[in-house]
């Protein structure tokens, strides 16, 4: 039986459709010259402004920094239990930290909305680790990083 994910099956889809030669589009025109193919505004900014971030190291760094914070808290249930009791506690959103994906429009919007809206129980839990003797250095450098980015 032949099986193909819905991954290669989308790309397969979109090849289709906006190739210029075999695609939807380009059959429908052959068939109606007067026809005027519109690609989605949302995905041209989308692609052309990710495009434009890769050059900008700053920015880089930036969302290297919103990734390695969701994969310190996605690591550990117990450090999403002490992050959820600060938020808490400190009268803060309760939300979780977010993962960025690059098809994805919104992904670095929501990831950094969420650290912005913790920042507080974010800080605090990070200078929470190592109070008690015990020493997290992930913790200690994603302080650095969050302070400095």
């Amino acid at each position: 039986m032949f099986t193909i994910s819905w991954v290669k099956l989308l790309f397969l889809m979109l090849f289709l459709l906006f190739n210029f030669v075999t695609g939807v589009a380009a059959i429908l025109q052959r068939e109606n010259p007067h026809l005027v193919t519109v690609h989605c505004v949302a995905h041209k900014l989308a692609l052309r402004s990710s495009q434009a971030a890769a050059d900008i190291t700053m920015l880089k760094k930036h969302q290297e920094t919103l990734t390695n914070l969701f994969y310190y808290f996605k690591g550990s249930s117990k450090r999403a239990a002490k992050i959820k009791e600060i938020q808490n506690i400190l009268d803060d959103p309760v939300l979780t930290y977010k993962e960025m994906h690059s098809v994805r429009w919104l992904s670095y919007y929501n990831a950094l909305v969420a650290v912005y809206r913790t920042m507080d129980s974010l800080l605090t839990y990070m200078g929470e680790q190592g109070k008690d003797g015990s020493k997290d250095p992930k913790a200690v450098g994603l302080k650095r990083e969050v302070r400095t980015n």
